[in-house]
């Protein structure tokens, strides 16, 4: 049996009206034309991110190709109209969700939460007991005539609907089953947040409406279990096009930074049986130890955010003799320029460039901020 997870054309339109109702407790949120909260610093960031969440014929989706090129976060559809992508979030930037479903139960809604949340690296849905505290609730509805729908996430004030009866799941596993709820409420979800389908394309339908439909292993696409029997497994495109929406959210976050580099294309997260059962290549990514001067090199650019009030140093010496003789705290030849507060680095994305341990435990790291290279301790970082 394939499980093509299918959206009626009503569901299609990530623009709508974004009213609330029963079933919807935050309106839908979009900035004027659909433009993002964006530092001009960041430009090369947004490059590399629309680099990854272009895709190919059956991957991606080239209407982020705008979020850098115009910095908007708009869906184009297949007549070449545009409008902003709607996200339910709410103030907060955490998607609170609450489910009525008789099939797409609480530790369904938890374990999909739990998918996205990993990839994000912060927490950004959370399912809420009480159905008054949600921005959405997952509800039922009977089958419409002559439609195979499973779910989907509305934009009329609806939330997001299921129809129990199109589901057919008697001949599959327990695990298989609970995956194939899991990818498709991830896949709703991920509509609520601002990402579109990500099948290749300017719709990201390109894998959906190929004859025969291309599967593979994005849940933001056609996606059977049949063809993922390890559970249901992210994508770098994923993690990318999560990094870029955030700047469209009512508050905007950084998440999934580290996509940023684009340095494995195999990193993913994985969900099996209502549960992460594997992170591949563990966040921070491409960290390597590296024995010899007591570094931790790491093999790519990294980015991390500054988050506390620390020193800003720049040394007047080699920094590797300062380490080697282990008084980087001490030195006269370290100036203390100011601290990331006086400096305006908190909340700010740095590139780090290497990583140093000292003889007692602490890591210093060097970082480029604007082609300058200057110090910090690791602990102003998140």
């Amino acid at each position: 049996m394939k499980t093509l997870m299918s959206l009626d054309l009503k569901f299609k339109n990530m623009f709508g009206q974004g009213g609330i109702g029963e079933f919807q407790n935050t309106p839908g949120f979009a900035r004027d034309n659909g433009e993002i909260v964006f530092d001009s610093r960041h430009q090369r960031d947004l490059d590399a991110l629309v680099a990854i969440t272009h895709g190919d014929k059956f991957s991606g989706n080239t209407s982020y190709d705008l979020v850098a090129t115009d910095h908007v976060l708009v869906q184009i559809d297949a007549n070449g109209g545009r409008g902003p992508i709607q996200t339910f979030l709410g103030e907060d930037g955490i998607l609170q969700i609450h489910t009525q479903s008789r099939i797409i139960t609480e530790e369904v809604v938890r374990a999909a939460a739990n998918l996205w949340n990993t990839i994000a690296g912060a927490e950004i849905i959370k399912y809420v007991v009480d159905p008054a505290l949600s921005d959405e609730i997952i509800h039922d509805l009977p089958s419409i005539e002559g439609s195979t729908t499973l779910m989907g996430q509305t934009y009329n004030g609806e939330g997001i609907v299921c129809y129990p009866d199109n589901f057919h799941l008697e001949n599959l596993s327990e695990s298989n089953r609970n995956n194939q709820l899991v990818a498709l409420a991830a896949h709703e979800m991920g509509h609520a947040i601002g990402i579109a389908h990500l099948g290749g394309g300017r719709v990201g339908n390109n894998a959906g409406e190929s004859e025969p439909p291309y599967f593979g292993h994005e849940f933001m696409s056609t996606w059977t279990v049949e063809m993922n029997p390890v559970g249901v497994t992210s994508t770098l495109i994923d993690a990318a096009v999560l990094a870029l929406v955030a700047h469209g959210w009512e508050k905007p976050r950084s998440v999934a930074e580290w996509a940023i580099s684009g340095i494995n294309k195999d990193s993913s997260v994985t969900s099996n049986d209502l549960s992460i059962d594997s992170i591949t290549n563990t966040i921070p990514w491409g960290y390597a130890v590296d024995q010899i001067s007591h570094t931790i090199q790491d093999n790519e650019p990294l980015y991390k955010k500054v988050k506390k009030n620390f020193n800003v140093y720049n040394p007047k010496i080699n920094i590797d003799d300062v380490f080697a003789k282990h008084y980087f705290y001490r030195s006269d030849q370290i100036d203390v320029i100011g601290t990331t507060g006086s400096l305006n680095l908190i909340d700010e994305l740095v590139l780090i460039e290497r990583t140093y341990e000292s003889a007692d435990g602490y890591f210093i790291n060097k970082v480029n901020i604007d082609n300058q290279i200057y110090y910090i301790f690791n602990d102003a970082f998140e």
